[in-house]
């Protein structure tokens, strides 16, 4: 909501429009991660702890070693909850990978989810994990982005670059497969200064092996990047498919400024205004609360200064509902050019 601002000076009348602007004092938060593996199998479970919070949200990143065209994962369920893969299965030779979520809202207390990951058929190594966080928006994570690379084609760096926001959230999870001969494992790690959700293998035979694996990254700008690097130690053959999602912010407020009609003062005078903040889903991080002006019918730099207007509102009374306040805007314009 907006509200203008009539100032008159010199015989003129000029506009004025003020922006609140809310300014989150925190953003998404990690709560948990956990994973578990299985061999030649059609299903995985494990259990997950999920912390107190408001926003919750469950993401679970499976991935599997089976040959091309051979098992692929089905169905994701968290304490008989079914979740909903995001995009699609990501696949690469005898590699696949996909990432599932589920909006959990709140909980007053933790929480205990048996999670279990199906596939279509029984021949299937897999690893399978599953990381929590709070404050997260309720809705499929945005920005999927997938990868994928071969020995062949000379890409052994899964990578990718997500759009974001500053304090979002960019999970990925990969999943490599080697043969050929070599050592036993492939072994990998997120690039700094990305953390391990999990990094794990499973494999049948040193011909025969699965990484699976998931990392996050805090977003400080508009671009996040995310990588691994591997060592397929000596594997002659691999294949690798990765993907990335976005968490968002769960914020959702809404911010209105009264009165909403026109008021009309002079130059050096000021106008009286309540903002208010209301919540409109759960939250329990402190936000914080500016104004801007713009000016419209002339020319130059307008001089509006605020007063309360910048405030930092807490989680604990915005738990109670909307939270109100009065702050002026006064005006002290330099000579304006009428255009």
């Amino acid at each position: 909501m907006l509200s203008k601002i009539f100032i008159l000076a010199a015989g003129v009348f000029f506009t004025f429009l003020i922006f609140p602007k809310l300014t989150l004092a925190a953003s998404p938060t990690f709560d948990n991660s956990t994973s578990e593996t299985a061999a030649a199998a059609s299903t995985v479970n494990w259990n997950h702890s999920f912390g107190a919070g408001n926003n919750r949200l469950l993401l679970v990143g499976v991935s599997i070693s089976a040959p091309p065209g051979g098992a692929s994962a089905s169905t994701v369920t968290a304490g008989g909850q079914l979740l909903t893969k995001i995009g699609s299965e990501i696949t690469k030779g005898s590699s696949k990978v996909s990432i599932w979520y589920r909006a959990l809202g709140n909980s007053a207390s933790l929480q205990n989810y048996n999670i279990v990951v199906n596939t279509t058929d029984g021949f299937a190594h897999i690893v399978a994990g599953a990381v929590s966080f709070r404050d997260a928006e309720q809705i499929a994570p945005s920005s999927f982005l997938s990868d994928t690379g071969d020995r062949l084609d000379g890409d052994s760096i899964p990578n990718l670059s997500v759009t974001t926001s500053t304090g979002d959230f960019v999970v990925d999870a990969l999943s490599v497969w080697g043969g050929g001969g070599g050592g036993p494992l492939i072994t990998g790690n997120p690039d700094s200064p990305q953390s391990q959700n999990w990094n794990r293998n499973q494999f049948g035979a040193a011909t025969d092996a699965l990484l699976g694996g998931s990392s996050r990254k805090t977003a400080g700008g508009s671009s996040t990047a995310v990588s691994w690097t591997l060592n397929f130690n000596g594997l002659s053959t691999f294949y690798f498919a990765y993907a990335a999602v976005r968490i968002k912010s769960a914020a959702n407020f809404s911010v209105q400024i009264t009165p909403s009609s026109l008021q009309t003062v002079q130059q050096g005078q000021s106008a009286s205004y309540t903002l208010t903040v209301t919540p409109l889903n759960g939250w329990d991080q402190d936000v914080s609360t500016t104004c801007s002006a713009t000016a419209v019918g002339f020319t130059g730099t307008p001089n509006i200064t605020f007063n309360n207007c910048v405030r930092t509102v807490l989680a604990a009374d915005l738990l109670l509902g909307s939270v109100s306040w009065p702050f002026t805007a006064q005006t002290s314009l330099a000579t304006p050019i009428t255009t």
